[in-house]
């Protein structure tokens, strides 16, 4: 890495704790908050983002995932890294990792796969974002690959199995629509 492209990082980083902490208020959640960048961040490019998305603050990894989130076409060299978040302690990393992959052009169902763990995450708006990510990839997905069938197997079962015993009402029913909309629903 390039001196500036350390510095990047770090201004990125100080940034966006200078904006949290300028709108921290009582009952502020700082995961929920979409930062606006100026214009210098967002003229940086892919790379700088690429870079957030392994950072150790939270903040500036959520600030990557939507970043990615608002440009899909750029998403393509990073699924790898946005992938391996849906893995993250933190579930707000998980949930928006989701929302990235899930608005990627051309998903495949291995990646539908991966995100098909999800759907037994503890945190609930983790597996009610994983069903709505689901529900898209089934439908978008042009995947024929050797592992297509097994992937969508496994996509359509964990619908499927929420859909009828998860605790979560707005869980089931995002099952539910999932499965209806890549036409899976079974009644």
């Amino acid at each position: 890495m390039s001196a500036r492209a350390d510095s990047s990082i770090d201004d990125l980083e100080e940034f966006v704790d200078n904006l949290i902490l300028q709108n921290d208020y009582p009952g502020f959640e700082p995961r929920s908050f979409r930062v606006g960048l100026p214009e210098n961040f967002l003229q940086a490019g892919a790379k700088l983002f690429s870079q957030a998305l392994g950072h150790p603050n939270v903040y500036v990894r959520l600030c990557a995932l939507r970043i990615f989130q608002d440009k899909p076409g750029t998403i393509k060299p990073h699924l790898n890294a946005i992938a391996g978040l849906l893995d993250h302690q933190d579930p707000w990393v998980r949930k928006e990792a989701a929302i990235t992959l899930e608005r990627f052009p051309t998903p495949d169902l291995a990646m539908g796969a991966k995100i098909a763990s999800q759907m037994t995450d503890e945190d609930v708006m983790v597996r009610r974002e994983a069903a709505k990510a689901l529900g898209k990839i089934l439908s978008k997905s042009k995947d024929t690959g050797a592992n297509a069938a097994q992937d969508k197997s496994t996509i359509v079962a964990a619908l499927e199995s929420v859909m009828h015993a998860d605790a979560d009402a707005q869980v089931r029913q995002k099952a539910e629509k999932a499965l209806r909309k890549a036409g899976y629903f079974k009644g």
